[in-house]
């Protein structure tokens, strides 16, 4: 008996050998009451903030829940803070480039302090812009200086030329004034043969045609099914890059992957793939949190290491009286593709002299609806320039070599 008595007193009366009787639970008290109706004081935000007044009584936490009802609740961002995390979230803010050029405040387009390369070809005078091409006998054929407006500048064109890209014309090579008025001609002449209509229904008739020497997107030694293909691909990469940035992941690396495709068709195309060969394109992506003046300057160093190969390539001589560089032949027009995010930019370069600074042709949001097929036509024409420019050299034998790995780099 005391031991059953013990057992009974220390189970404080909830177990008795004759009874059943339980406890009477204590009645809540008032501030339990008030705590209990109050929603606040059961939010994780809550707690946290009254534990730490507790025991600091200086820490302050911002509020990032709510309770409605029954469900804890996260606050709507302002639109300032949905910027901000959007930028977080893909590295780095838009290009503040693209704003400051659409209000004419950009000077020089992509131009920077990169754009200069710091070793120069020795004997080539780098403030001369001016070359020479020689004959078969040796004897110079004409002077190719910096080319005054010619006369597509003046003529009638479906487009506005500005006053500030009329005078930034009149440095420019006669390639990159070819490709400033093809870019932006681009809806108004023919650009694919007149066989792929049945390929791309949607296109509008004015863009095909039977002309085959007018026409630039096109099979020159490979077949046509692969070249409506990859154009094909260029179409659809708009909705690729919408998709992945609904999806948040970033878009920059579809554009990428695709215009490497392409480069990769037109190499192809030349029948250059496994041919030792200098590039004539550069390819820039930004990485996450790179800033616009790191990848602008990549893509310039690339087009300027690039320009110095084609210079000892083709260099000849230095003319004793005029001091000018003679070349082999005209040395050819680079081109720099930069990928921030959505946004693609062409940029040239001429690669006659290192003093020259590359030049901005295109601006490109690959984010905007119905814009996929005029912008993948811009991706196509820059390619398909440098695809002939490659051609040229291979009928006049200045390439050669297998390699073992595929086509050149090209990732800048």
């Amino acid at each position: 008996m005391p031991l059953f008595q013990n057992l009974r007193e220390s189970l404080g009366g909830y177990f008795s050998p004759g009874s059943s009787k339980q406890k009477t639970k204590r009645s809540p008290s008032l501030e339990e009451v008030k705590m209990r109706l109050d929603r606040d004081s059961m939010s994780p935000t809550k707690r946290t903030s009254d534990w730490l007044k507790a025991h600091s009584g200086e820490i302050k936490t911002p509020k990032a829940l709510g309770v409605k009802g029954s469900r804890v609740t996260k606050p709507t961002p302002t639109k300032k803070q949905s910027a901000k995390a959007q930028a977080k979230f893909w590295g780095r803010a838009l290009p503040n480039f693209l704003s400051k050029q659409a209000t004419g405040e950009a000077q020089g387009g992509l131009e920077g302090d990169t754009l200069v390369e710091e070793e120069h070809f020795s004997g080539v005078n780098d403030d001369d812009n001016e070359a020479t091409l020689l004959n078969p006998d040796g004897s110079a054929i004409a002077e190719l200086a910096n080319p005054a407006p010619n006369a597509a500048e003046d003529e009638d064109t479906p487009y506005e030329i500005t006053a500030k890209d009329r005078e930034a014309m009149k440095s420019w090579s006669k390639d990159e004034i070819s490709l400033f008025h093809k870019l932006n001609m681009r809806g108004f002449e023919p650009l694919v043969p007149g066989d792929w209509s049945s390929e791309f229904v949607t296109l509008p008739g004015l863009l095909f045609s039977d002309n085959d020497p007018e026409v630039l997107i096109k099979a020159r030694e490979g077949n046509e099914y692969n070249a409506c293909r990859a154009l094909q691909s260029l179409f659809n990469l708009g909705a690729r890059v919408r998709d992945r940035i609904a999806c948040k992941l970033p878009p920059s690396e579809a554009i990428r992957r695709d215009l490497l495709s392409y480069y990769k068709w037109s190499i192809m195309d030349a029948g250059l793939y496994h041919v030792d060969h200098i590039p004539v394109v550069a390819i820039a992506t930004a990485a996450p949190r790179e800033s616009v003046a790191s990848v602008v300057g990549r893509v310039t160093d690339s087009l300027h290491d690039l320009g110095k190969q084609y210079r000892v390539h083709f260099f000849d001589h230095i003319d004793p009286v005029s001091k000018k560089t003679v070349f082999k032949r005209q040395l050819p027009t680079l081109y720099g593709i930069v990928i921030t995010q959505m946004i693609v930019t062409f940029v040239t370069y001429d690669s006659r002299s290192p003093a020259r600074q590359v030049q901005t042709m295109g601006i490109y949001d690959f984010s905007k609806l119905e814009q996929d097929v005029w912008h993948a036509l811009s991706v196509a024409i820059v390619m398909c320039k440098a695809r002939d420019y490659l051609i040229q050299l291979k009928e006049e034998h200045q390439v050669g070599g297998e390699l073992e790995d595929g086509e050149s780099d090209v990732d800048a």
